[in-house]
């Protein structure tokens, strides 16, 4: 037998991911840590109120925070409403340099004071004002790529991609894929090696981390609910 390649966790949701994670950042680097990983990216969801834990955590782990965000973005502009006509997709940004992180702080703030509908969002011109030292991962199964594949657009799928390459650069944009045993991610995660043969952008793994073990997917469960305002018992409410 071979040893498993070296993998590194760069799409993780913490406590700070609002009523989406339970997940504390403490016991995410500890566990990190013991599994032989050498490093952690934290992406909570339009926030990087984690960054210093993070960094303080991995510092005395000895292994290599790296500083992200889920990133919400408007389809269209983040001075309207988010809507039908300008719906709202994610990035996962990670910070490659202190440039990187100085954009990322930056696209965080005005994510909340200037482009606030129902999310922290962006658009396309602070992208652009402030992509230098950020990596780009395509996202989730609900970011601008992974959509036009589950509504079987090709084209648009091949468009938004190579929008974002030519937006963040041929080495710092990457198709994001993961298997989490949703039909929605597997014919993402298809599509997406397709995409990613034919265009030439590499694909990383990752695993869309919201809580830390098997078990605490009740804890996270039960979040969703507070979050929604719904029960648990409810079986028509959003679940993972």
């Amino acid at each position: 037998m071979t040893d498993a390649p070296p993998f590194v966790h760069l799409h993780v949701r913490s406590h700070y991911s609002l009523l989406q994670s339970p997940a504390q950042i403490g016991p995410l680097v500890a566990a990190a840590k013991e599994d032989g990983q050498t490093a952690i990216a934290l992406t909570d969801n339009g926030n990087m109120f984690g960054a210093v834990d993070l960094f303080k955590a991995c510092k005395k782990a000895e292994i290599k925070p790296i500083l992200g965000q889920t990133t919400y973005y408007a389809g269209r502009t983040s001075k309207e409403t988010a809507g039908a006509d300008n719906p709202t997709f994610d990035l996962t940004l990670l910070a490659e340099n202190n440039v990187g992180l100085e954009n990322l702080k930056r696209l965080s703030g005005k994510a909340w004071l200037e482009g606030f509908s129902y999310r922290p969002r962006v658009d396309r011109a602070m992208l652009e004002e402030h992509s230098e030292g950020i990596i780009c991962l395509s996202g989730t199964v609900r970011s601008q790529v992974a959509m036009a594949i589950q509504q079987n657009d090709y084209e648009g799928a091949k468009e938004a991609a190579l929008s974002l390459r030519e937006l963040f650069g041929p080495d710092n944009f990457f198709l994001e894929v993961a298997i989490t045993g949703e039909e929605a991610q597997r014919k993402v995660t298809v599509g997406l090696k397709k995409l990613g043969e034919e265009l030439g952008i590499p694909c990383v793994a990752t695993n869309d981390v919201h809580y830390l073990n098997q078990e605490d997917w009740l804890a996270q469960d039960i979040m969703l609910c507070i979050r929604s305002g719904k029960s648990v018992a409810d079986q028509e409410r959003f679940r993972m």
